[in-house]
């Protein structure tokens, strides 16, 4: 197993391989690039669990192998995000089966990645944690508004799920309800996205935390009447927004800052 300072050493070289380009990184082998997916999900982990955005035992984060596209790799249950190194990492086929590694699975929570995937080729990984303005939001049952240029990144992108957790039907529902979307709103139970890259699960985690906590500050002060009812941006400004804060290559650039602080922060330690 990976030790801290292993894990820290290959994390800066990961950081370091992909300088400031905004594009992702070319590998020489399909080996390299898992690899690389290993290091960057396992520090997607400890930066969302700096954040205090995860349960442990209800998150969970996957992407799809690029060997064998239909296995996938993800965290474990029981280990503790802020903890999680490659080596803690899950490799599981498309039956929920553990191919490598130590620990178990969510399986109902798992089993809903893989209808995904498999609905969505174009989705290499998908996450899911437990924030607490993205739970409190989500009991709305409705899809998250642009009223900022933040929340623009989700315009007409964003969808809500109100059925059942458990089952086929469950699983099919909620594939349907998210179609092509990347931001999945689980009536009373948060939010999932689907993207990518891992660091765009990290970018849109985090930012649509943040919309969603903003979105409930301006319903509130509507209701205190101390601004009036939330004025979302026009549909054709949040789509012009959309198409620079939005994309794929946003989310993916977007991370970046936060992996520069992960750096710092174990460098320190």
């Amino acid at each position: 197993m990976m030790n801290g300072e292993e894990g820290r050493r290959r994390l800066e070289q990961v950081i370091v391989d992909y300088g400031s380009s905004p594009l992702p990184p070319k590998f020489d082998t399909k080996e390299e690039e898992r690899e690389s997916l290993k290091e960057r999900l396992a520090g997607a982990c400890r930066i969302l669990d700096h954040r205090k955005y995860n349960e442990n035992l209800m998150g969970i984060i996957s992407f799809r192998d690029p060997i064998d596209s239909d296995t996938f790799w993800t965290t474990p249950r029981t280990t503790n995000w802020g903890l999680i190194q490659p080596s803690s990492l899950l490799h599981v086929d498309s039956q929920a089966n553990i191919l490598q590694g130590e620990g178990d699975i969510d399986n109902e929570r798992f089993i809903v990645h893989i209808y995904i995937y498999t609905a969505r080729p174009e989705v290499t990984a998908i996450g899911y944690s437990q924030s607490p303005h993205g739970l409190a939001f989500s009991q709305k049952g409705a899809p998250l508004a642009p009223l900022t240029q933040d929340s623009c990144a989700f315009f007409d992108d964003n969808a809500v799920y109100d059925g059942p957790f458990q089952g086929e039907e469950a699983n099919k529902g909620m594939v349907d309800a998210l179609g092509k979307h990347k931001i999945l709103f689980l009536k009373n139970d948060g939010f999932l996205v689907a993207a990518k890259s891992i660091e765009a699960i990290v970018t849109w985690s985090i930012s649509c935390e943040k919309c969603c906590q903003v979105q409930i500050l301006a319903e509130l002060a509507a209701k205190g009447r101390e601004f009036g009812p939330p004025h979302p941006i026009g549909d054709q400004e949040a789509y012009d927004t959309y198409k620079s804060v939005g994309t794929d290559i946003s989310g993916f650039f977007g991370a970046w800052p936060e992996y520069q602080a992960l750096r710092a922060r174990e460098k320190a330690h």
